[in-house]
């Protein structure tokens, strides 16, 4: 009993901390963040963070980790289900479509990290998992849609960079211009281009 209460006690204070992390990033910036910060939203000492995390780093580490995990897990929830790679590749805009209008301030967090990313080596090394295994899901779903005749053998490669190009020059023009970019509108045709591109007619 004693040791579910501790093991209770530590995901609710990692989850008091990763949620502050959020808010914090989100109101100040990656440089602005100090664990002072997080302590004081989380309401939790900034002990009790260094207990969990040896410093700034560690902490970003595990919260881009956290990320990484929420956004695969809403996207394999999405293609989860008897859908065909015409469904799934429609899933896979929908989704980015679903995170830059309902999950704005995610957005803005991520790209604090993608710019960070430029100069930072362990963020880098992050980012760049990150695209990975998302290049990783987008390619399988475009073997399927081969094996099953669906999909030019030809696009393979090439769709995963698309895709990727496609959805981060939405989220940047939405955070930046969004009374001035007109979001169904864009995704309704980049998906109809890409699908004429990658189907075997």
């Amino acid at each position: 009993m004693l040791k579910k209460n501790s093991t209770n006690r530590i995901e609710k204070n990692y989850n008091k901390i990763i949620k502050a992390a959020f808010r914090s990033i989100a109101n100040k910036g990656i440089e602005k963040t100090r664990i002072n910060d997080i302590s004081r939203l989380a309401g939790i000492s900034p002990g009790t963070i260094y207990y969990y995390y040896k410093n700034k780093k560690e902490l970003l580490i595990s919260f881009l980790d956290w990320i990484m995990k929420s956004y695969f897990n809403g996207l394999n929830k999405r293609l989860q289900g008897n859908k065909n790679p015409l469904e799934k590749i429609h899933c896979l805009f929908q989704y980015q479509k679903h995170l830059i209008t309902h999950e704005e301030e995610l957005e803005k967090v991520m790209y604090e990290f993608w710019m960070m990313g430029i100069k930072t080596p362990y963020i880098k090394i992050k980012i760049k998992n990150l695209l990975e295994s998302l290049k990783d899901n987008v390619q399988n779903i475009m073997k399927e849609g081969i094996e099953k005749q669906i999909f030019k053998k030809e696009a393979s490669d090439i769709f995963p960079m698309i895709f990727i190009s496609l959805i981060e020059g939405a989220t940047f023009q939405y955070l930046i211009n969004k009374d001035k970019f007109t979001i169904d509108k864009y995704f309704d045709y980049i998906e109809t281009s890409v699908i004429d591109l990658i189907k075997i007619e």
